[in-house]
């Protein structure tokens, strides 16, 4: 039956709401498959398998930027100091003229893109030796190993750049932040009240008090737990129960978004954690296929053109 319901919002192309949720609305002529959305901004196409366009949502038009030439497989978007898209081989930064095009440098050990800080562009360059970060200042063309960075660890992940610092999940040791030349180990993951590293810790962003909020939670099981870490200290923040399986985490300075899916464990949900609140808050029943991302006030749900098409936003 909760299938079903939820299924039914999707073939309705409208909104649903369960129990004082709030209502998922299709935005209009939004692409049926979209690769990677900012705000306004978004990187997608009519088909999942197609090339893919930068546009913008102006009013109720999508606006593609014609300057941007179409994306192929990698598309991403990132909030720096201004919005950065990312493709294969080259960097896209919105200036008031419009997108500006740099071409991403190339380097002795690929490189991943992770994030923007400020004008700085910061990759993960993995190695042998257990890797490192490395960012692209806007004034040159080379990358620069971050001092103290190594190494992040096998299986790094969820990395969470702010300026003059970052912050991630290594699966053998817990979550480490790297500021100001030195590595710290800020949670250790191998106590036993932590899961003793079997299930991933993800940091998710750092509070107006420096507090940083995370998650405990792999694709296969409901998230077992949320904490606040504050000055070697945590604090626990509150699951609801009767959570399905963990879909995703997205994030953005000050809130970030949990999705469920429904599984015998529990429901799928999309939850939002804002500021110092000490609980996750329902929002909605997950539609099954969409990836939700905060902004502001809103969060929005988009498809691949697969597993679901088109753009939702949710207004609580």
């Amino acid at each position: 039956m909760y299938r079903a319901a939820t299924l039914a919002c999707l073939v309705a192309l409208g909104g649903c709401s369960d129990d004082g949720d709030a209502t998922a609305t299709l935005v209009q002529g939004s692409p049926a498959a979209t690769r990677a959305l900012l705000g306004a901004y978004v990187i997608g196409g009519d088909s999942a398998f197609g090339l893919a366009r930068l546009m913008e949502h102006v009013g109720d038009r999508w606006v593609v930027s014609p300057e941007v030439p179409p994306f192929g497989a990698q598309a991403r978007l990132y909030a720096g100091d201004v919005v950065h898209a990312a493709s294969e081989t080259t960097l896209y930064r919105l200036e008031t003229s419009g997108w500006t095009p740099r071409a991403i440098p190339p380097a002795s050990i690929a490189v991943t893109l992770i994030g923007v800080a400020g004008d700085e562009v910061y990759g993960v360059a993995p190695d042998p030796d257990g890797g490192a970060l490395v960012r692209l200042p806007r004034a040159t063309s080379i990358w620069e190993e971050v001092p103290g960075s190594r190494p992040i660890g096998l299986g790094a992940r969820a990395f969470l750049v702010e300026p003059g610092r970052v912050t991630w999940s290594d699966p053998a040791r817990g979550i480490v932040r790297v500021e100001g030349g030195a590595q710290t180990t800020l949670v250790d993951c191998t106590p036993e009240e932590l899961g003793a590293c079997t299930t991933p810790l993800t940091p998710l962003y750092d509070g107006a008090d420096d507090a940083l909020a995370l998650v405990a939670c792999s694709l296969d099981a409901p998230p077992s737990a949320a904490f606040r870490w504050r000055g070697g200290d945590l604090e626990t923040i509150e699951l609801p129960p009767g959570l399905g399986s963990c879909a995703g985490v997205t994030r953005e300075s000050g809130r970030a978004v949990l999705t469920t899916i429904a599984s015998d464990a529990g429901d799928g949900l999309v939850l939002r954690l804002e500021g110092a609140a000490k609980a996750w808050q329902r929002i909605a029943v997950a539609m099954p296929g969409l990836t939700y991302v905060p902004d502001g006030h809103r969060i929005y749900g988009y498809g691949d053109g697969v597993n679901a098409r088109g753009i939702y936003v949710l207004d609580p």
